[in-house]
């Protein structure tokens, strides 16, 4: 009577076996499944970011373009004087003076300028003039768009030509 007994709790303990191993993987997929949709998420917003900053960064080149039109019509002059004392002037009575916060310059003929919340109009018209009316040009700059619209934190280095 024995061998029939066991004979009948081995095909149950084979089906709970083969349920649980079932269950197993429907758990595993299930919580795999909800990872990858977070993360695929994420990734969704990181992109959309990503779309946002570009079409921002769009519009400001199409902004910097018109009015790089407007200031090639501006006479340029000699500016009298050291590079220094350019930069001096440019600190004080530039369109972006309000928002100068650093102007350092270099034994190397350089200067490093930082700007804080300044207008990306403004901007882009200072620099166009700093270039038509006195040769200087911007070697290096460094961008972080600001959280209101239209303006932006900035980083140069100009030089003069």
């Amino acid at each position: 009577m024995s061998a029939p007994a066991s004979a009948s709790r081995s095909p149950l303990r084979r089906n709970l076996l083969v349920g649980g191993v079932v269950l197993a993987i429907v758990v595993a997929y299930g919580w795999a499944w909800q990872v990858l949709n977070v993360r695929a998420k994420d990734m969704d917003q990181v992109v959309s970011g990503l779309y946002r900053d570009v079409a921002w960064m769009h519009a400001a080149a199409e902004r910097a373009h018109s009015l790089r039109a407007q200031t090639e019509a501006v006479g340029a002059g000699p500016h009298e004087g050291s590079f220094a004392e350019l930069m001096e002037h440019v600190r004080r009575d530039g369109t972006v003076a309000g928002t100068v916060t650093e102007v350092r310059a270099e034994p190397s003929g350089q200067a490093r300028i930082s700007i804080e919340a300044a207008s990306l109009d403004d901007l882009v018209l200072w620099l166009a003039t700093l270039e038509s009316r006195y040769a200087v040009r911007v070697t290096g700059l460094m961008l972080e768009r600001d959280a209101r619209e239209g303006l932006a934190s900035v980083h140069l280095t100009l030089e003069q030509q």
